[in-house]
């Protein structure tokens, strides 16, 4: 395999925050979801918080702010679970996550509701896709309630909501080196699995030997 350049979170962090002002942006992880019972789909990450933060992890909220100069990037991730983690494996504790991630500040997600409307009501506009997480939705109501009360008596608070497109979409046509990198990597890969896929097609062969292959 070939070695890869990091990718450039810290960078991509900066250049967002740079677009967006005095602005701040709030997203969510994408959901779990299940087949029948307990059995999980394989996780897909989001594609934004992905790209920003590197983070896979589900029940997680990352907050960007544009204003101030402290805890410009804020991870809320879960709490270690024993039990669940007997299943899924271990999970880093907040130390770990700021180390690894680079994140400012790192609180468990169950904080969220208590903290999040403080994080994003002193900035102006919250660049936050509506209706992507319940939670969410009413963290961004209460910071553009505490936002108004703020606007009133110093002048600057929360005031409105964007979508994160308006800050994200631009960046993520543009491809950096180490995105070229991977993309290069993966059309190796494909074209090699390829080429193994069609050594097995023949008469007679079932279709599970020539996805075997592949």
């Amino acid at each position: 395999m070939t070695d890869l350049p990091p990718l450039p979170y810290s960078e991509r962090r900066t250049t967002a925050l740079s677009r967006m002002a005095d602005g701040s942006m709030l997203l969510p992880a994408a959901d779990l979801r299940y087949k029948s019972g307990d059995s999980e789909y394989r996780y897909r990450p989001d594609s934004e918080m992905l790209y920003l933060t590197g983070w896979e992890e589900w029940d997680s909220v990352a907050v960007l702010r544009g204003h101030g100069a402290k805890d410009r990037f804020v991870l809320f991730v879960p709490e270690r679970d024993a039990e669940r983690e007997r299943w899924t494996g271990p999970r880093l504790d907040p130390a770990e996550v700021q180390a690894r991630f680079g994140a400012d500040a790192v609180f468990p997600m169950t904080e969220f509701r208590a903290r999040g409307p403080a994080l994003l009501a002193d900035g102006g506009r919250i660049h936050y896709r509506l209706g992507a997480s319940a939670v969410c939705d009413d963290v961004v109501r209460e910071a553009l309630r505490a936002g108004r009360a703020r606007r009133a008596r110093k002048g600057a608070g929360a005031c409105m909501v964007v979508d994160p497109g308006a800050v994200l979409d631009a960046m993520r046509v543009r491809k950096d080196a180490a995105e070229v990198a991977r993309l290069r990597e993966a059309a190796r890969i494909s074209v090699a699995a390829f080429r193994e896929a069609l050594g097995r097609v023949r008469p007679g062969a079932g279709e599970w030997e020539v996805e075997a292959a592949l």
